[in-house]
């Protein structure tokens, strides 16, 4: 069997999984391991380990952009997005921007220059070709966007790992959504049957949020009613329609393959919306309406150009707007913009544990960041205060209905 040495690439560390993309351990920056085969995803190589870091595991899958080859191969990269902004320095504010380097640029990454922020990885890079606008070959850029140009495409496919589960069952009128689904719903429903002559007015978890408390207490958990993966939930949907008035907007097909939280974030961000339905927005058809995209992908590491909606903690969040609901894009500079209801919102975020605030309205006390005019990027992660706000959180079935 054909197998390679690679050496670990990623100032942050290096991510190991299950075939399915549950967390088994991390691996340092430079570590050398054996590469046996590849995941039918064309994104992962399955690896042999022996690490001290992670102690009792053998086998396990990892990014194949985050390794490079030991054997002479070449060590170029190369920009895997549409594009990918270099900096001066290895940071996200706009003064640093140099150019935008297009999809398949070909880059060598400098010796020595990785260098982990808050924000990011980073790596200093020398652009082998740039483009026109760019006044310089050097710079930094986002490791997580690079891919090296060795894909690894000779070793051999690893068995049972092409998932052909997430394919809808379409026809000509539309998609349906798969078996799993359905059941998953049906299991919801007959627990709200159940239940639901029996709630009080002040409210009780409901099978999603006790469900996401069993995931919490253990991330193999896969609580009857929930749909999970890789140690996610998704988000409760119909279609666009989220929990406690909230929308779901510019969502992936199938239906929800990009509404995969982290169990605590999902319990913290739905404790948002709950209280903001209540205390400041009861009416889903005014612009105070949370809208909400990406959070993760049920499968996918990376998607849609994210390099920070891997794990489930960060979601998406549409400004609020002046007058009526509105399923369109809004910026802090767009006529409608409400900064004051989209500042209340922010503050009850940061109330309730959120952190690592991207948007560019910076007297709301958020970090600018290049992209996020239109939306605000929010990281429900684990510490006192999420883990108080998901412990304090009572459904009252009379703004969340879905939930019971």
């Amino acid at each position: 069997m054909e197998t390679r040495t690679v050496t670990v690439a990623t100032a942050r560390g290096l991510n190991v999984r299950t075939a399915d993309g549950e967390f088994l351990c991390a691996l340092p920056d430079k570590s050398s391991i054996e590469a046996i085969g590849r995941h039918g995803d064309g994104d992962r190589i399955k690896v042999k380990i022996s690490s001290p870091g992670c102690k009792g595991v053998k086998e396990g899958f990892v990014s194949s952009n985050f390794v490079r080859a030991e054997d002479g191969r070449s060590q170029e990269s190369m920009v895997e997005p549409e594009a990918l902004s270099l900096r001066g320095q290895p940071n996200l504010n706009d003064k640093y921007w140099e150019c935008s380097l297009p999809k398949n640029t070909r880059v060598t990454v400098l010796p020595n220059s990785r260098k982990a922020t808050a924000d990011a990885s980073w790596v200093k890079v020398k652009v082998l070709n740039p483009p026109k606008n760019c006044d310089t070959n050097e710079g930094f850029v986002a490791e997580a966007y690079l891919k090296g140009v060795d894909q690894f495409e000779d070793l051999p496919l690893i068995a049972g790992t092409a998932d052909e589960s997430d394919v809808a069952d379409c026809s000509g009128e539309g998609c349906r959504d798969n078996d799993r689904r359905d059941r998953a719903v049906k299991n919801m429903e007959g627990l709200s049957r159940k239940i639901g002559k029996k709630i009080t007015d002040e409210g009780t978890p409901g099978p999603f949020v006790d469900g996401l408390r069993k995931m919490i207490k253990n991330r193999r958990a896969k609580p009857s009613g929930l749909l999970t993966h890789r140690g996610l939930a998704q988000m409760p949907l119909k279609g666009n329609r989220g929990a406690c008035g909230s929308f779901h907007y510019n969502a992936d097909k199938p239906s929800g393959v990009d509404a995969y939280a982290n169990p605590l974030t999902a319990c913290v961000f739905t404790s948002v919306m709950q209280e903001w339905k209540k205390d400041f927005c009861p009416s889903h058809r005014e612009g105070c309406r949370i809208q909400w995209g990406d959070i993760s992908h049920k499968n996918a590491a990376k998607f849609n150009g994210h390099m920070t909606h891997t794990d489930g903690y960060c979601i998406d969040i549409r400004p609020m707007r002046n007058g009526a609901f509105g399923d369109s894009p809004m910026t802090y500079t767009s006529r409608g913009y409400d900064r004051e209801m989209t500042g209340k919102l922010i503050k009850l975020m940061k109330k309730r544990g959120g952190s690592a605030m991207y948007f560019n309205d910076t007297r709301l006390g958020t970090k600018a960041v290049h992209g996020h005019h239109n939306h605000v990027h929010v990281c429900f992660k684990d510490n006192p205060t999420t883990r108080a706000t998901c412990n304090n959180l009572k459904v009252d079935p009379n703004l969340c209905p879905e939930l019971q």
